[in-house]
């Protein structure tokens, strides 16, 4: 029996503070609702408010009026496709021959121009025994040929 006597004591003193704690939160409460108006912000929450509760029939409805104006945008989006009735792939467009050549041409005299700029470069080193800058982008090469060539030292 006296253990039952010192479970109801513990409990009472559980309750009691309890009570306290429930009391200075909505002293808290209070304080924060006063400052959300002086900053001029609301302390309503999402979790604060209730739910909205939906029927069946006006998500429905909703979820039609959704489909046809997302129908309606790709009918604006699409003129060309909305008027085909045939699931074709669209063509592939391919280069001539002479334009593959072309662009391969411009490409290789590209890279001649790199590896002469590097050929230079490898040249002027031996000639002048100064380092290369680790650098390897054309203009910067070119303005350190620039300067090995009128010599300047490149550093």
């Amino acid at each position: 029996m006296a253990k039952l006597k010192g479970l109801s004591s513990i409990v009472s003193e559980l309750r009691a503070e309890r009570t306290n704690l429930v009391n200075e939160l909505r002293h808290v409460d209070a304080a924060l609702s006063v400052l959300g108006k002086v900053s001029g912000r609301s302390l309503h929450t999402k979790a604060n408010q209730p739910t909205r509760i939906i029927s069946a029939a006006s998500r429905r409805k909703m979820a039609q009026a959704q489909k046809a104006r997302w129908a309606k945008v790709r009918k604006e989006s699409h003129p060309a496709q909305a008027a085909k009735t045939t699931g074709a792939a669209p063509v592939k467009r391919t280069m001539s021959l002479s334009v593959r050549r072309k662009i391969a041409a411009a490409q290789r005299a590209r890279w001649a121009k790199v590896k002469t700029g590097q050929k230079r470069a490898a040249w002027i080193v031996s000639r002048k025994g100064c380092k290369v800058p680790s650098v390897t982008s054309s203009c910067f090469h070119r303005h350190w040929l620039d300067r090995a060539i009128h010599g300047r030292s490149p550093d």
